[in-house]
């Protein structure tokens, strides 16, 4: 069973703590390219033999340069990346593996960018460190959470047209050469999660996610172990197409996928008088995704009751009480009463939690600002999803409402509830 639980802190009011979202962070390369050409779009001084910098072998792509004559681009590309598709692209870095080949003074960093679609990118991330001229220098640029000031996706970087350029100049003293043995990328990105699991049977009462046909079936036993086999299907593994996924054979647990996502912190408005009353409201959003066919449950309780608690006075304001079983369509605080209550929306919302227009579970609509209850230590079932909702996921919105009615004295202070989300897949 995957289960997630977290906490929220409100503060009148109200501050809801952040949910870690599920990532399946991975990188690839270093990679070499399969092309590198000469590119005149920048200085004067071509680059000869500029394939020499496919690969670390001491054997160079080289330009002369003087001063103020810096070289053509030397521009690689074709890396054969294969990034999964649908995979968030995080950061490139890129390796230029150089030399000072050739005469007095310094050569150094004319320009060094990166190439998306076969343009050269706008930028530049060279600096005027001298090149080595002893041996080969690698020399790494970006980095795992560097985008090169570009939006990527899988498709730009698997493209032939994608990787990177350098220019060379001279820095100081006179004309000379600068070589050049390799250029490397790696990529770091975040793969999607995985594709979702359809159930094979279903009814009003229940929903299976996988099956297994099997025969047999016997237990044995000694003093030193109990054993109970199954004979199964010959056939065994996984298959799969854009619209299914298929496991044969015989098992007895299914990995789920769960994530539930980050909530803004939210301050309940306008903060209130302690005599003269009035109703302040805060809402936020989380979203849970899952490729369990079977769905998911949402748990809402608090810490404390009353939930809603001084930070230095002492005082507390009153939960929410429902003038009957179910929640109130209305919120409606009596008398001179203060009280805080809550309200969960959106399309997965647990039945009594829906309306028919006047009165809560009954009916199928989510009337918005409806269907008010008490925040309690108990665990409140405000969510129940009986199918995958992956990768979209399913939002639902936590509204929050304090009213002090006239006359309802409070302790003036800053008050704040401690709550918790946990969301379990079925």
């Amino acid at each position: 069973m995957n289960q997630f639980t977290r906490s929220i802190s409100l503060l009148l009011l109200v501050a809801i703590l952040a949910y870690p979202l599920f990532v399946l962070a991975d990188s690839s390369g270093p990679w070499s390219p399969d092309t590198v050409v000469d590119d005149t779009s920048i200085g004067t001084n071509v680059w000869s033999n500029p394939s020499n910098a496919i690969g670390s072998d001491n054997s160079r792509a080289t330009a002369l340069t003087s001063p103020g004559s810096p070289s053509h681009y030397l521009k690689a590309t074709d890396f054969d990346f294969a990034i999964p598709t649908g995979a968030t692209i995080d950061g490139i870095e890129v390796t230029w593996e150089k030399i000072h080949v050739s005469g007095g003074g310094s050569r150094v960093d004319n320009a060094v960018r990166i190439v998306k679609g076969g343009t050269i990118g706008a930028t530049d991330k060279s600096d005027l460190a001298f090149w080595s001229s002893i041996s080969d220098q690698v020399v790494t640029y970006g980095g795992a959470s560097d985008l090169w000031g570009e939006t990527w996706t899988a498709a730009d970087i698997n493209a032939t047209t994608f990787g990177a350029a350098l220019s060379v100049k001279t820095g100081s003293g006179f004309g000379g050469a600068g070589g050049v043995d390799d250029v490397t990328i790696t990529v770091y990105y975040t793969e999607a999660g995985p594709a979702p699991v359809s159930g094979v049977m279903s009814s009003t009462s229940y929903r299976m996610q996988s099956d297994s046909v099997n025969f047999g079936g016997n237990q044995s036993n000694s003093n030193n172990y109990r054993v109970e086999d199954t004979l199964g299907e010959v056939a065994t593994g996984e298959s799969a197409s854009t619209n299914y996924r298929l496991k044969a054979g015989y098992q007895q647990m299914n990995t789920v996928y769960l994530a539930m996502t980050s909530a803004a912190d939210v301050t309940m408005s306008p903060s209130l008088g302690g005599l003269t009353g009035g109703t302040s409201n805060g809402s936020t959003n989380v979203t849970v995704t899952t490729d369990s066919a079977a769905g998911y449950v949402m748990y809402f309780n608090a810490s404390n009751s009353p939930a809603m608690r001084g930070n230095t006075q002492g005082d507390s304001i009153a939960n929410y009480t429902p003038a009957g079983s179910d929640p109130d369509f209305t919120f409606s605080v009596p008398g001179t009463a203060a009280e805080f209550g809550f309200s969960p929306e959106g399309t997965d919302i647990a039945a009594k939690y829906l309306d028919n227009g006047s009165a809560c579970n009954t009916g199928s609509t989510d009337t918005s600002d409806a269907c008010w209850n008490a925040v309690s230590t108990t665990n409140d079932t405000i969510v129940q999803r009986t199918s995958a909702n992956q990768p979209s996921g399913t939002v639902t919105t936590l509204k929050f409402r304090l009213t002090i009615n006239p006359g309802g004295f409070v302790i003036e202070d800053t008050y704040n509830a401690t709550t918790t989300l946990t969301a379990v897949a079925l």
